[in-house]
């Protein structure tokens, strides 16, 4: 992974975005800051943004801080499966 913004892939940019939310809410420990990444992911990143992120983590295209992939765990937990349920009004 480049920490070159300008060459990173949509993964890459991805992680590291993650990661940089992981740094700047640090500090509280590992599992409140995992929960708070959680949290800001669910709030503020778009749902495609969040769809990719979670591809990432399970197929481990990029490698993740154990905060940042227990952050992913949650956001996965929190979204409804509607992705792969599509209801007859879609």
């Amino acid at each position: 992974m480049s920490d070159n913004p300008e060459v990173m892939s949509t993964a890459d940019r991805l992680v590291y975005m993650a990661h940089q939310i992981a740094r700047n809410m640090g500090g509280s420990g590992e599992e409140q800051t995992a929960r708070a990444v959680a949290d800001h992911l669910i709030r503020f990143w778009d749902p495609r943004m969040k769809d990719q992120i979670i591809a990432i983590a399970r197929t481990h295209q990029v490698p993740l801080s154990p905060t940042v992939a227990r952050a992913i765990a949650y956001l996965s937990e929190s979204r409804p499966q509607a992705s792969s349920n599509k209801s007859a009004a879609d």
